[in-house]
């Protein structure tokens, strides 16, 4: 938990489409379930070109009490979910490796670094970590790590970028994807991951507690047909989209119901072997039978200049 009392916030139009007024009446007051002062809500507005946006941002000046060094994604953990997770990011940055040797990969959001530390442990490449604070972990002749967007653009062009669960956090979505282009390669490639509001939680009746609004650092929540008009519209060819396990956003719709200060509370957390093991089976099993989970997953392609024409493929057949 974090204790940093009221936050101040300014009034924003969507980020997508830049629509100020004329907003639909669909809304949800959301508190910070993570700050320990209850008081604050933040407001949530259902746009027509399919988003939820955050309508009382927090100002530039108090960004960084959200995200402190007590924030979850600074700690390096030991979890069921930090293992998947360096599983297949390693399994994806493999095939890459075995057409050139001199493969440079980007993971943009990288938080504690610690998935960066784990593929750097397998394969021999350049790896770049990038957050708004700078990872503590020990970097190497192949791996390094920065805070500052102008380094990052000084090292491109990569070959592969992750970005997991970042593009919600800014107020900016197409200018972020525009980057993301602009660092890429010719045939680069875009791993994005990102909340969904098309998910199996985002019931009636769990909406206001769930997990995914994480007021208020999710700026923007997309669903499947906003996100992909976006990235074409940013320039990428929409390659797959796959719906994947949450855990995290089961925890944190749970966390919602019980007050900061329960017992409880404290062994709700991605170390929780027994929770995630639960959570991760039940979205497995949505995801096979037909149902949508709250997390997508976006594999992109950069398209360029030089390239014919546009695939027709469906990217849902992927």
């Amino acid at each position: 938990m974090l204790e940093y009392g009221w936050v101040n916030t300014k009034i924003v139009g969507c980020p997508v489409c830049n629509n100020f007024g004329s907003l639909s009446s669909l809304s949800y007051e959301i508190k910070d379930y993570l700050n320990r002062d209850p008081k604050q809500y933040f407001r949530y507005i259902s746009c027509h070109c399919g988003v939820f946006f955050l309508r009382n941002q927090p100002i530039n000046e108090d960004i960084h009490l959200i995200y402190s060094n007590k924030y979850e994604a600074y700690s390096i953990s030991k979890s069921l979910v930090s293992f998947l997770k360096q599983k297949r990011m390693s399994s994806l940055v493999k095939p890459l490796l075995s057409k050139k040797r001199d493969t440079r990969i980007l993971d943009y959001g990288c938080g504690s670094g610690e998935f960066l530390h784990a593929i750097s442990l397998l394969v021999d490449t350049t790896l770049i970590g990038y957050d708004i604070n700078t990872p503590s972990g020990k970097s190497d002749e192949h791996l390094s790590f920065t805070s500052n967007e102008s380094i990052v653009e000084s090292l491109a062009p990569f070959d592969l970028i992750f970005s997991f669960q970042v593009i919600e956090h800014l107020p900016d979505p197409f200018r972020f994807l525009k980057f993301l282009h602009s660092l890429l390669n010719d045939d680069g490639t875009v791993i994005l991951e990102t909340p969904s509001s098309s998910g199996l939680l985002f019931l009636k009746s769990l909406r206001m507690r769930w997990g995914g609004w994480h007021a208020p650092r999710h700026f923007v929540i997309f669903e499947e047909s906003s996100l992909s008009e976006l990235c074409i519209r940013a320039g990428f060819e929409v390659i797959s989209i796959q719906y994947i396990p949450s855990p995290f956003q089961w925890i944190e719709t749970i966390r919602t119901f019980l007050p900061s200060n329960s017992i409880i509370q404290k062994s709700l957390s991605l170390d929780n072997f027994f929770l995630v093991s639960i959570t991760y089976l039940v979205d497995v099993l949505a995801a096979s039978t037909g149902f949508k989970t709250s997390n997508m997953k976006f594999v992109l392609k950069k398209i360029n200049s030089r390239s014919k024409e546009v695939s027709n493929r469906n990217p849902r057949e992927f």
